[in-house]
């Protein structure tokens, strides 16, 4: 008798049944194999099939994690799975064998250590049915951990209302969430490259260096990027110190400290376009409605 191509000696026979043993390597592939009956290798049967069953896997659950993640639970739904004393289903991850739980026939569950996915890459998860039965794999995705290239702004003044910090980077996602020191901002998710998050003034009371940071799902933290809360800003002269009402329009020059690309010369509450000089000085364009004419006492006749 011929099993697929493999001769397969009978143990016994009749006129109407013959008895084999089918050894292990060749039932160790799923899918259907032939088999013949020839009598004195001079007349063979047709084929029959024999389909040799097979672990299969249909879904992972989760498919990706990001590198650098901690240990997490995966788990494997599929067909096929066994839970035997000869024959028993396990999880493999780059064909090394994982600590496996047996769910049922469709569904498996292993811990994957975290040093697995510490680098960025893809991992080949396969189940093997012992001895020799194995799916094919499934490809489960280590993500790159998330990084920022650019605050903007990248700093201001101490006292300054709240703003939207935007965050530019790699390896963001829906679930991304920009840390002010440790404190979780609403934060906005703009692409794979980009954030958005809001920063309240009461972040901003205290001058000095702020650790920002993205955290993914895991979670997964970005390196540090630095944000300066840099000292309120402080006025020592302004020149021109006078005008005569009426005149036209002049460049006043306020000096004094704690300037940034940000700040804003303001007369009687009202904005100026202003121009940052450096950090110590500022000028803006005065037009004449903004000088106040006197006012004239009434003649009491």
């Amino acid at each position: 008798m011929n099993f697929g191509a493999t001769p397969i000696a009978v143990a016994s026979t009749s006129a109407t049944q013959i008895n084999v043993t089918i050894p292990v390597a060749a039932i160790t592939t799923p899918g259907s194999t032939n088999v013949t009956v020839n009598n004195l290798s001079l007349i063979t049967s047709a084929p029959s099939a024999f389909t040799v069953s097979g672990p299969s896997i249909t879904s992972l659950a989760p498919t990706s994690a990001f590198a650098g993640g901690p240990a997490f639970t995966l788990t494997v739904n599929g067909a096929n799975f066994v839970n035997g004393s000869t024959y028993k289903s396990e999880i493999r991850w780059n064909g090394s064998a994982l600590a496996t739980t047996f769910v049922s026939t469709g569904q498996l569950t292993a811990q994957v250590p975290a040093n697995l996915i510490a680098a960025a890459g893809t991992a080949a998860v396969t189940v093997a049915s012992t001895p020799n039965a194995i799916s094919t794999p499934a490809n489960f995705t280590i993500s790159p951990p998330p990084t920022i290239s650019s605050l903007a702004p990248s700093s201001i003044s101490a006292g300054a209302p709240g703003f939207n910090l935007t965050v530019s980077g790699t390896g963001f996602v829906a679930a991304s969430v920009v840390h002010w020191a440790g404190t979780a901002l609403t934060t906005a998710y703009i692409s794979a490259t980009q954030l958005t998050a809001a920063v309240p003034a009461g972040l901003l009371l205290n001058p000095g260096a702020v650790n920002v940071t993205v955290v993914n799902p895991g979670p997964v933290t970005s390196p540090t990027a630095t944000f300066t809360v840099g000292a309120a800003p402080t006025i020592t002269t302004i020149a021109p110190v006078a005008v005569t009402a009426g005149a036209p329009t002049f460049n006043l020059v306020v000096n004094g400290a704690g300037f940034n690309a940000t700040s804003v010369i303001r007369i009687s509450g009202q904005a100026l376009v202003t121009t940052f000089l450096s950090a110590t000085q500022l000028s803006a364009l005065v037009t004449p409605t903004l000088i106040p004419r006197p006012v004239r006492p009434r003649s009491p006749w």
